[in-house]
């Protein structure tokens, strides 16, 4: 969809929240009213969408990426780069808080979804929950949904482990959460080591992390 195209159907309002701040500029229907908000979804990883009938078929328009071109010099989705979140926070999609980057620069900010690598913030109903999950070879692993982000590391350095052992960890640089209880440790200047005759603690130590 093109810039003039989104403009003509939403108008930006921040009191409406970050999630969305969108409202109809047009009628569409009996339930879409003009002036009433937006209505958004979280797709599978996280950001608010809104999926909308236009010319014949249903088009997915992620909320962030709407709000930046309609505040950018782009004339088109297709043509905005990368947006990023420069909060950190994938769910405040105020325009102040985006800005359209390049696919490097826009990934270097993603480590402040969570403090803890492998793990993303689920934002649910019911309550936030933390998925555990990896890329590994171009291939997917989840490790499962956690009631906290601690408990969500601390099973995606389990299952990393558990796949490629600990030299396989250093040898793929594939940094943990808490190597120390793999007894690696950091030598300095960012080299990992193992350290030498180390036992691992009983598992009810594990559990205080």
């Amino acid at each position: 969809m093109t810039k003039a195209d989104l403009e003509a159907l939403f108008g930006y309002n921040e009191s409406l929240g970050q999630e969305c701040p969108l409202a109809w500029k047009v009628d569409r229907g009996y339930k879409v009213r003009k002036g009433k908000p937006v209505t958004w979804h979280l797709n599978h990883t996280g950001y608010a969408n809104h999926s909308i009938w236009y010319q014949g078929r249903v088009i997915r328009l992620p909320i962030h990426r709407v709000v930046c071109l309609m505040n950018s010099d782009c004339d088109s989705l297709a043509g905005l780069p990368s947006v990023d979140h420069i909060d950190g926070d994938i769910l405040n999609n105020f325009a102040w808080n985006l800005r359209a980057i390049g696919r490097r620069l826009n990934s270097r900010n993603k480590k402040k979804r969570s403090q803890y690598r492998y793990v993303t913030p689920k934002h649910r109903k019911k309550g936030t929950k933390f998925e555990a999950s990896l890329i590994l070879d171009y291939e997917r692993h989840y490790v499962g949904l956690h009631a906290d982000a601690k408990s969500a590391a601390i099973a995606a350095d389990r299952y990393l482990v558990d796949l490629l052992g600990v030299e396989g960890v250093l040898s793929e640089c594939r940094p943990l959460n808490f190597p120390e209880m793999y007894g690696v440790q950091d030598e300095g200047q960012g080299v990992p080591r193992i350290i030498e005759h180390w036992e691992p603690p009983p598992p009810a130590q594990l559990e205080l992390f």
